[in-house]
């Protein structure tokens, strides 16, 4: 992850076994519930996601990002991230 005053990067690469040709991978990032930044691209390709405004997680103020991947299949993963400089 890199930081700066305006934008952070999220780096996400979703593994998908088995995968079928032409499928797709949809990540979504959320904060508070609001959508602030989505991706989509081909299974095990890294995708790059800007964060605008970040709030850094530090230990004072633990912020996480909500993270959902989707794949064209229908198949769901949730997790979250916390961005640092």
């Amino acid at each position: 992850m890199e930081a700066g005053a305006a934008e952070a990067r999220l780096h996400v690469e979703a593994l998908a076994a088995g995968a079928g040709a032409g499928e797709t991978v949809e990540v979504t990032v959320s904060a508070e519930g609001r959508e602030v930044a989505s991706a989509s691209g081909s299974p095990d390709t890294p995708l790059e996601l800007s964060i605008p405004s970040p709030r850094l997680w530090s230990p004072d103020d633990p912020d996480l990002y909500d993270v959902e991947v989707r794949l064209g299949s229908g198949d769901v993963v949730e997790s979250y991230a916390g961005l640092r400089t």
